[in-house]
């Protein structure tokens, strides 16, 4: 009977992963789609205040992390509690590329998203062997560490975190007086975050990392990569170009204490929007 339920579910990966299914987008998809993006581009255009746009920034912020987290929570379905290292990478190379070498924070943008990457590899390459709760007991230790090893740093601003100096140049440094640069800069990284995720949903990387969810064994049998194709879908979620551009939005980087409840936020969003789902379906 045992052997039965293994070559069953072996059978069943095989399906899922051989058969690809390279559906294009229908009309209904396409028509919803673009109806959002003219609403959310009219959305500042129409709406000018001032508070009512930051909290427009912050809904947009939260949706992009959250299709992010959705890659290892959702698509991999292993829970990821080191949000705070991913965004102390990004917010700090921007933000000290301004203030110690008075570089432009789009440079810094570019060095945390390296930085990110590489971390990213090497944080996978160790922890993603493990499956279930077990990785995401590793990945709390290392976002526990991570916090502790910025909050010490006082080239950094340690506990007290950073704030960015003030510029005319605006483009050049990413500060602009009105809020309204900053809610289609970060409408464009949702943007990007929802085309990456279809591309992935849609695709073959999709297809093995759903194999590999429901069952790793067999995707392995079939020739899978298992530890490979989830290194590189980690690498490709925690991009840090959000952490930097709110970075500069508000000019300020708290402490990393106080986002300790990240990964708890964005885990909500996942529930409330489903887990292993896409905005348009």
């Amino acid at each position: 009977m045992t052997i039965q339920k293994s070559t069953t579910s072996v059978e069943n990966v095989k399906r899922e992963v051989i058969a690809p299914e390279h559906r294009r987008f229908s009309r209904t998809e396409w028509i919803t789609y673009l109806g959002l993006l003219v609403v959310l581009l009219l959305f500042p255009i129409v709406i000018t205040e001032p508070f009512v746009l930051t909290v427009a920034i912050l809904t947009l912020m939260y949706a992009t992390l959250a299709l992010g987290w959705n890659f290892t929570g959702g698509l991999m379905g292993l829970p990821l509690f080191c949000s705070a290292l991913f965004f102390g990478l990004g917010a700090y190379a921007a933000m000290t590329a301004d203030t110690n070498f008075g570089l432009s924070p789009w440079i810094g943008l570019v060095i945390g998203v390296l930085t990110s990457m590489a971390v990213a590899w090497i944080l996978g390459a160790l922890t993603l062997r493990l499956d279930g709760h077990y990785f995401g007991v590793a990945t709390f230790v290392v976002g526990a560490i991570a916090i502790a090893i910025f909050n010490n740093i006082s080239s950094i601003g340690g506990v007290q975190g950073m704030s960015a100096p003030i510029h005319d140049s605006e483009l050049y440094y990413m500060q602009w007086q009105q809020p309204r640069p900053y809610y289609y800069l970060f409408l464009g990284l949702l943007v990007l975050s929802v085309m990456l995720s279809e591309t992935i949903h849609r695709g073959r990387l999709g297809l093995y990392l759903r194999a590999i969810k429901h069952n790793a064994l067999g995707a392995a049998h079939l020739g899978v990569r298992v530890t490979r194709y989830r290194i590189f879908a980690l690498m490709i979620s925690l991009p840090s170009l959000v952490p930097c551009t709110q970075a500069m939005c508000f000019s300020l980087i708290p402490p990393l204490s106080s986002r300790r409840r990240y990964p708890s936020r964005l885990s909500s969003s996942l529930c409330l929007g489903g887990l292993d789902t896409r905005p348009v379906r």
